[in-house]
């Protein structure tokens, strides 16, 4: 499936430089570089996608009714030929094995609707486009920011050294912010 939109990422450079007390903006390309890598360390270490994503099918994938995405979807939206939509929640993508948590490529979930044609949900003759959505839950997202500043605190402050207790501690304080969601469906 291809990347059709994603949701800027909701950590700001500002309330990092808060969350460090840093008042100047000599380190803001660098900071800003490290918002980046705490967003790609999450999603790696997680399996989900932070920001609210959005890949839409391609042709190819349709007729062989395979279908890859990065992240766990949290919905799909199935589009029939008479344009009506049919949207499934992730219990119903569970429930239905639509998803197989057990199928990862190279990083990248992939998934089918037989399940959902042996239900009779519709036929798959009658699927024009699939739409997938994935994202952290908003609930989610104090403690999953909240781990990614002490990332960035710790890389910032321990840029040239590096000790393990500190790298013990903040790495155990992320891990914990983090369980709720690592390794789950979303």
């Amino acid at each position: 499936m291809t990347l059709h939109q994603q949701a800027p990422d909701n950590l700001t450079l500002e309330e990092v430089k808060q969350h460090l007390y840093i008042d100047f903006d000599d380190d803001n390309t660098y900071l800003q570089g490290l918002i980046d890598l705490s967003l790609s360390y999450v999603q790696q270490e997680t399996g989900n996608s932070i920001l609210e994503t959005e890949y839409v099918s391609t042709p190819e994938e349709v007729e062989d009714n395979i279908y890859v995405v990065d992240y766990y979807p949290t919905k799909i939206d199935v589009t029939l030929n008479d344009d009506s939509i049919v949207t499934l929640l992730r219990d119903e993508l569970l429930a239905y094995n639509v998803i197989d948590t057990t199928i990862v490529q190279n990083h990248q979930i992939v998934f089918s609707l037989s399940g959902l044609f042996d239900v009779g949900y519709f036929d798959p003759e009658d699927v024009k486009q699939v739409n997938a959505f994935s994202g952290v839950n908003v609930s989610l997202l104090l403690p999953v920011n909240h781990a990614r500043k002490l990332l960035i605190g710790d890389w910032y402050n321990h840029r040239e050294d590096s000790s393990y207790f500190t790298q013990n501690t903040v790495q155990h304080g992320v891990e914990r912010l983090l369980s709720p969601i690592k390794g789950i469906f979303l």
